[in-house]
């Protein structure tokens, strides 16, 4: 509730005490975060909090130590069946509650959070942190996911090729991403007889998300005349973008009204600039990228006592006054 009414130090403190009374009772209990997908929860939450206020360093920490946990996948065994070879496995917690929530949400968070902030490097970076094609961990032959990883490797490569101003390997990627998400798409019947439905569900929306904002940063990186198609683009990220849950933070650290609000600076109409920034405001209270930009958008349009009055509230987040 802190986090969602825009009060992230507040929720910051709520998430580690939750994360902790969770270890607690794993410790006492001697349970493993496969039975526990509430201690990953309250740590998944705990970076968005830490990120909403500018702590990235703090939030890619915990995000590295989500990612790091090792799934319990069974024993391989294999068995001759009719004069061929069938593999299977023994044992093993695939499928639990906890190992659903680290293939798909932990394992994915690093690179999200590199995608969010954006900065030089980053996505070069966010692609690093994802599990490598023949990583064990993938388990490339028993879970969904690996569509959901290479959707992202493909979002992240294509940032990368249009800040280089590589324009054909952008578009190629644009490509691959269409590809992908059709695949997804394709598999929600075999998504649906699984126990990661709602993982499943909700990587194939940000994977949409993610799509028609890459489209509207490829029109961007092109002439006028594609340039003026990138509202639509941006518009439509915003129209997808879902609604974050009372159990789980957005997929996407960002609300994609920056996106849209970066477009109308660009082309300088500052003021529905600020006007977008106050919507993305509006969905994510207090979001520090959100606060900033609106600030630049105030400053352009002149308006120097309500810029001042954003850094009163940007200060407020970022724990320096107390009123």
């Amino acid at each position: 509730f802190e986090w969602r009414c825009g009060n992230p130090g507040l929720a910051e403190r709520a998430f580690t005490r939750a994360g902790d009374l969770f270890r607690s009772h794993m410790e006492k209990d001697g349970l493993s975060f496969h039975d526990c997908p509430g201690w990953i929860r309250a740590r998944v939450y705990l970076v968005a909090a830490l990120y909403t206020q500018g702590k990235f360093d703090e939030a890619m920490e915990v995000a590295k130590e989500l990612a790091a946990l090792q799934v319990d996948g069974g024993e391989r065994v294999e068995e001759l069946v009719e004069g061929k070879t069938v593999v299977g496995y023994q044992g093993g917690r695939l499928g639990s509650a906890g190992a659903n929530l680290v293939i798909w949400e932990a394992r994915t968070f690093p690179a999200r959070l590199y995608l969010s902030r954006g900065e030089a490097g980053d996505f070069a970076k966010g692609i690093a942190t994802l599990p490598k094609k023949d990583d064990p961990q993938l388990f490339r032959d028993r879970t969904l996911s690996i569509f959901y990883l290479e959707g992202l490797r493909q979002y992240l490569g294509g940032c990368k090729a249009i800040g280089a101003g590589d324009l054909e390997k952008a578009a190629f990627f644009q490509e691959a991403m269409a590809v992908t998400g059709g695949t997804m798409v394709r598999l929600q019947r075999s998504a649906a007889q699984s126990s990661s439905i709602s993982e499943y569900l909700r990587a194939l929306k940000t994977l949409e998300v993610l799509s028609a904002e890459y489209r509207g940063r490829f029109a961007m990186a092109g002439d006028d005349g594609q340039r003026r198609g990138a509202f639509n683009w941006f518009m439509s990220a915003v129209d997808k973008q879902m609604q974050p849950s009372m159990i789980m933070p957005p997929p996407i650290l960002y609300p994609m009204e920056n996106r849209l609000a970066e477009y109308f600076m660009a082309t300088g109409n500052f003021l529905r600039a600020a006007e977008t920034y106050q919507q993305g405001l509006v969905r994510r209270p207090n979001d520090l990228a959100v606060l900033q930009g609106y600030q630049q958008a105030l400053l352009k349009l002149q308006r120097r006592l309500d810029a001042a009055a954003i850094q009163k509230q940007i200060d407020r987040v970022l724990g320096k006054t107390t009123r």
